[in-house]
């Protein structure tokens, strides 16, 4: 018994392994639906005088049942197609993972209308208007088991004019087993509307004329591609009508290829950015505070729907803008006190005049290279050493007197004032 008992445990225990293990693993491919799984158990066995017997069997079997598995791979993760293109299309991969030919229901959903729309879809080279023609086609489909089939999908989408980056759409397809009812799989793709982004760097900025030099001035741009493929781009450089600035565009520099004057085209590879650098300098009509908006287009004119998009910069003309007031007191402690002059002054009488150069309604600092206030041909006596530019907000660079003039230089910051006090005799 004893025996018996052993060498039945082990041809059944040997057996079951190997059938259990197999030569592979059972994780890699399921067993087909339908396949008969036999067992057999088998004991040898002899009596107490050794005397041999035919085996003993037992057997049983199962028969593999269906188990459903689903994968949808999508054809792109994102998609950049033009805003106003149409007819494009995006596919979706499904294979039958399962262990049964199965077959499938398909939905269809999509986030954001404003960045796409869905107009149909393909399969077996055949058109369908929507999804419930589709799935009449599916269900006469069946799908081999274990990966050996593909069924592809494809959903034909239109973007509508205007669309940008910020519209968007997620399209999802979601496979439902038919078979199983329960077993579901599902991949996206986002469809991004192509086509160009154009941001200033800055929204305002500010500059002086350009002067004699002439002194150029630039603005800068980001320029995106925002497609999947290469894009020739046409950039184009403008004033507003008024140009009350009194502007004049020199060139475009597109990520160092220059080109003179306001049209460009460059190249850009797909969701590539450049930096594009506007030149331009300010004429002398351009008056303080005087605006004009510099604006960059960038259209990308061979792609569907020739998406555009522009941003702009408002430029503001800087001038100084210099008043002089001169007032007349008893002292100096009046002038520094701005206390004015009681009475009249009489001949040998001294007086103190107050200058004061004002710039607090200028935009751009003011350099003074000759301030002069000539007495000499009036009844006055300049009083030697007399020059007192304590109070002045602003340090004169030079400030001096001769024959009965006195000069100075200085410079004003925008907002600004300088003054001085000098005094005179009256002859």
């Amino acid at each position: 018994m004893r025996t018996l008992t052993s060498w039945g445990r082990i041809a059944i225990f040997a057996f079951l392994a190997t059938a259990i293990l197999g030569t592979g693993n059972p994780l890699a491919a399921q067993t087909t639906e339908g396949t008969v799984i036999t067992n057999i158990a088998t004991a040898a066995y002899t009596d107490a005088n050794g005397n041999t017997y035919t085996d003993a069997t037992g057997q049983v079997s199962v028969t593999v049942g269906f188990s459903a598995s689903l994968t949808v791979t999508a054809g792109a993760a994102t998609v950049n197609p033009g805003a106003g293109s149409t007819g494009n299309q995006m596919t979706f991969d499904i294979l039958n993972p399962g262990n049964g030919t199965d077959s499938v229901s398909v939905n269809v959903t999509n986030s954001n209308t404003s960045g796409a729309t869905i107009t149909g879809y393909i399969f077996n080279s055949v058109t369908y208007a929507d999804l419930t023609t589709l799935n009449q086609a599916l269900a006469a489909e069946p799908i081999d088991p274990l990966g050996a089939e593909t069924v592809t999908i494809t959903v034909v989408y239109d973007v509508p004019a205007g669309a940008t980056p910020s519209d968007a759409a997620d399209i999802t397809l979601t496979a439902t087993s038919r078979r199983d009812g329960a077993q579901t799989n599902n991949d996206t793709t986002t469809v991004t509307p192509g086509g160009v982004v154009v941001t200033a760097t800055a929204a305002t900025t500010s500059e002086l004329p350009s002067g004699t030099g002439p002194a150029s001035y630039t603005v800068t741009y980001t320029v995106q591609n925002n497609s999947s493929v290469s894009n020739d781009l046409d950039l184009s450089a403008s004033l507003d009508a008024t140009n009350n600035g009194d502007v004049t565009i020199t060139g475009i520099d597109a990520g160092g290829a220059v080109f003179p004057g306001t049209d460009s085209t460059v190249t850009f590879t797909a969701n590539e950015t450049k930096t594009v650098t506007i030149t331009y300098q300010i004429g002398v009509n351009g008056a303080k505070d005087d605006q004009t908006t510099i604006t960059l287009t960038a259209t990308a004119s061979a792609v569907a729907g020739t998406p555009s998009d522009n941003d702009n910069t408002v430029l503001t003309v800087l001038r100084p803008s210099l008043t002089i007031t001169k007032t007349v007191h008893g002292s100096l402690a009046d002038a520094n006190s701005d206390t004015p002059l009681a009475g009249n002054p009489l001949p040998g009488d001294q007086i103190f005049y107050k200058v004061v150069v004002d710039n607090s309604t200028g935009t751009a600092a003011a350099t003074v290279t000759s301030m002069t206030d000539d007495i000499s041909a009036l009844p006055l006596t300049f009083v030697p050493a007399s020059i007192d530019e304590t109070g002045s907000a602003t340090a004169w660079t030079s400030l001096g007197e001769a024959a009965g003039v006195v000069t100075g230089t200085v410079t004003i910051a925008a907002g600004g004032t300088a003054s001085f006090i000098f005094a005179v005799t009256i002859n």
